[in-house]
């Protein structure tokens, strides 16, 4: 547990110094201040139980990697938009067994273009979908894999 609080003070370090855009002793040893005293509150309010079974290296690239769905999704509600399109109520069911990597999807899912989520239960994530017209939906699968698509590979791969 104490590896993990060390990255964490290590990434709040870092991301300090790039806000701040100096590396002046006083600069550095406020962010050292600062992230100590994150550290201390956060382990009073929010435990880090829920993610000691997950790798904090993707975990940390994960906004780096979600960048991509979202603009593709974008331009998808875009066109969507343009040419005609329906919104429905779909069941998306999901293979991830930790429940803080299945809010983490649910949120992904939630700031993606084109979808809502309006309910977590188990492993079942209720979301409002926008979709073309004169698509054609088969089954609950067709529309979870394109909402969970990529996203819930890469999450899947951060369990342990």
């Amino acid at each position: 547990m104490t590896k993990m609080y060390i990255y964490i003070a290590t990434l709040l370090i870092l991301a300090w110094i790039i806000v701040a855009e100096n590396t002046h002793w006083m600069i550095i040893s406020s962010g050292v201040l600062v992230s100590l005293i994150c550290i201390f509150t956060m382990r009073k309010l929010l435990p880090l139980e829920p993610i000691k079974d997950i790798s904090l290296l993707r975990l940390t690239l994960y906004p780096l990697f979600i960048l991509g769905p979202i603009f593709r999704d974008a331009i998808y509600v875009l066109k969507i938009i343009f040419t005609d399109g329906i919104v429905e109520e779909v069941k998306v069911k999901t293979e991830i067994k930790n429940p803080f990597l299945r809010v983490l999807l649910t949120n992904s899912i939630a700031i993606t273009p084109g979808s809502l989520p309006i309910a977590l239960e188990d492993n079942i994530i209720h979301c409002v979908w926008l979709r073309p017209k004169n698509s054609q939906v088969k089954t609950l699968e067709d529309p979870g894999e394109t909402l969970k698509g990529t996203l819930e590979r890469y999450i899947k791969k951060m369990e342990k």
